[in-house]
């Protein structure tokens, strides 16, 4: 049962996922590290099986700077956050699963996200971006490069009657979900 009192099915499957990310100083701000990099864009998180039902329920993050130190760089004007979008096979673009970014704040362990995705297609991946700027600061003098770790907690759903009842937006006719 997840923290916001929903029933995941006893079947799905929990599937535990972590991704680095990583700015390197002077590039591309000087004197900054910027995550805002190609390798930090569609990051493949997971393949997703067609007309199966994913729930990203968790997320954890932490990196290779102290917790103090991580705070003490953030640049106000390029904050830390991630998008979680699916894109077909090596597709460039693709569909957000949430309007607004997801910020970064600090070093979390375990914390709800919620983020429901259905996959119809074959080939369909589940990415992430993950944007914003650390400043330099005295901690960091000498360190080329910060690493963000962000681990997620998914379950895929391959349940017949949980699947659909799962709220399609295309779908007028469909149910959704019944939160308990």
């Amino acid at each position: 049962m997840s923290a916001v009192g929903f029933k995941i099915p006893v079947e799905a499957e929990y599937i535990p996922t972590g991704n680095v990310f990583t700015a390197d100083f002077n590039t591309p701000v000087t004197g900054k590290y910027g995550f805002e990099t190609v390798k930090n864009t569609n990051v493949k998180i997971l393949d997703l099986k067609p007309n199966t039902v994913y729930l990203i329920d968790r997320i954890a993050v932490s990196g290779s700077l102290d917790e103090s130190s991580f705070t003490s760089s953030f640049d106000l004007e390029n904050k830390l956050s991630l998008f979680f979008k699916t894109i077909k096979g090596n597709s460039e673009k693709g569909i957000r699963l949430h309007k607004n970014p997801i910020p970064i704040i600090n070093y979390v362990d375990n914390q709800d996200l919620i983020i429901w995705v259905k996959s119809q297609k074959k080939d369909d991946q589940l990415v992430c971006d993950f944007r914003g700027i650390l400043k330099q600061i005295a901690e960091t003098i000498g360190v080329e490069k910060i690493d963000i770790v962000i681990n997620l907690s998914i379950y895929e759903i391959n349940n017949t009657v949980y699947n659909r009842a799962f709220l399609d937006a295309n779908d007028e006719n469909a149910k959704p979900l019944s939160y308990r």
